[in-house]
């Protein structure tokens, strides 16, 4: 699998975690074990760089109390994580329970 198809699916499931998270909202040691669990293990850098592509993106607004981030899903990242539209560089992920 490419890197390229790697960062689109990681993207794609950071999305989908927030989707389902209460209030749309998780911080980043909660998605860095998500991705671990689905079988996308990221590096904290990594991850960093995902969660601020996905906020210049306009699909989540990230805050940093402290240094940790905090994400929160937008409308438009709903749309792109529940497959209604698509986004150029996340991948479309199958519904997780």
């Amino acid at each position: 699998m490419s890197a390229k198809v790697i960062q689109e699916e990681r993207r794609g499931l950071i999305l989908q975690l927030l989707s389902k998270a209460p209030q749309y909202t998780a911080n980043e040691a909660i998605i860095h074990g998500h991705l671990f669990q689905m079988g996308c293990p990221t590096s904290w850098e990594v991850l960093k760089g995902e969660i601020v592509w996905l906020d210049e993106q306009g699909l989540i607004t990230v805050d940093w109390p402290g240094g940790l981030a905090i994400a929160k899903i937008t409308l438009r990242g709903l749309d792109c994580a529940d497959g209604v539209t698509r986004y150029p560089g996340v991948a479309t992920q199958p519904p997780f329970p």
